[in-house]
């Protein structure tokens, strides 16, 4: 029986290209190794090279510089779709915050009403100051020329994100969601689907090493 999934089905048309043109996979799958060899990850044992920073423009260019034929571009093609499925799966996505950046305050009063407090966060200059709007369920949203671009749950808040909860440690939330961009910092910080615009996700800790504290922000702000 063969393995069901998008991974799956990937993995069978893969084998289905080897079948129909095995000289092109073969100069299919070396001219990826090289040309990431210098900055992306490669998996020795299947040849499946983690395309971090390539599109699929390039990969197309680049079969051309190598004349690989249709056989080894559709087998570029799956493998792309394979590398970045994988790595958006590890990703937290945070939608239900990161759904919010953006709003109008109109779109905020539609959604979630009227907020229970508001009041000015002082930033380090005058430009950084920022309107937020507290809700009860312990969520803020920090407003800056007209739109949200801060959601802010702070430790009474009672939802999860992606299976992370308040209260829990930094271990368990790795074991969740994989290690941080600032893998040695004391907040830790992941990245989130791009939006348009970069999105990441940062946590904050207390002594206890249990979550209190988090923000989704457009990281280019």
């Amino acid at each position: 029986m063969r393995p069901v999934g998008r991974y799956g089905i990937c993995m069978y048309l893969m084998s289905v290209v080897w079948r129909l043109w095995p000289g092109d996979f073969l100069r299919a799958r070396g001219a990826a190794v090289r040309a990431l060899r210098g900055g992306a990850l490669v998996c020795a044992a299947c040849c499946r090279p983690a395309l971090y920073s390539l599109s699929l423009p390039v990969i197309a260019s680049l079969c051309m510089k190598k004349r690989v034929q249709a056989g080894g571009l559709i087998l570029l093609f799956l493998v792309f779709g394979i590398n970045t499925a994988a790595v958006a799966d590890k990703l937290p996505l945070a939608e239900e915050f990161t759904a919010r950046l953006g709003w109008l305050p109109a779109d905020a009063h539609q959604w979630l009403g009227g907020p229970e407090n508001l009041f000015v966060y002082r930033g380090r200059v005058s430009e950084e100051d920022n309107v937020v709007y507290y809700y009860p369920d312990h969520v803020y949203l920090f407003w800056f020329r007209n739109r949200v671009w801060q959601v802010r749950a702070d430790e009474d808040w009672t939802g999860s994100v992606d299976g992370v909860r308040m209260g829990m440690s930094r271990e368990d939330v790795e074991k969740l969601w994989g290690p941080p961009i600032n893998n040695f910092d004391a907040q830790p910080t992941w990245t989130l689907p791009d939006r348009g615009y970069p999105v990441r996700i940062r946590l904050y800790f207390n002594e206890d090493n249990r979550l209190h504290d988090l923000y989704v922000f457009r990281s280019d702000w």
